[in-house]
């Protein structure tokens, strides 16, 4: 992961989630908010779409809700590479916004 890596979370997908999260403190900030609601959280990476130096990925999420409820969703993940590293995850309430916002179609 990129030391100035940006996390833009504009996907509305789950309350309590913070629109930006910088640096490495910033990102584990983001992992933190993300689980913090969950009994029990899994993300399956189902597609890997790379365009240039930006690679989206589309996976499948299922969490169980402390009280009990379980959600399942597919999601989409922006990645810019730079350098090496992921310096920006752009996150997407659905493959197609993450497709397009790559310039991809699914």
């Amino acid at each position: 992961m990129h030391p100035e890596i940006k996390i833009n979370y504009t996907a509305g997908a789950f309350p309590g989630i913070d629109e930006t999260y910088e640096g490495h403190e910033g990102a584990k900030k983001y992992w933190r908010d993300l689980r913090e609601p969950w009994r029990s959280l899994t993300m399956r990476v189902e597609a890997l779409h790379e365009t240039g130096y930006k690679v989206v990925t589309v996976f499948a999420f299922e969490g169980e809700g402390r009280e009990g409820i379980v959600v399942r969703r597919r999601l989409g993940n922006v990645l810019t590479i730079t350098d090496g590293l992921v310096s920006r995850l752009d996150a997407y309430g659905n493959p197609s916004a993450a497709l397009k916002a790559a310039g991809l179609s699914e």
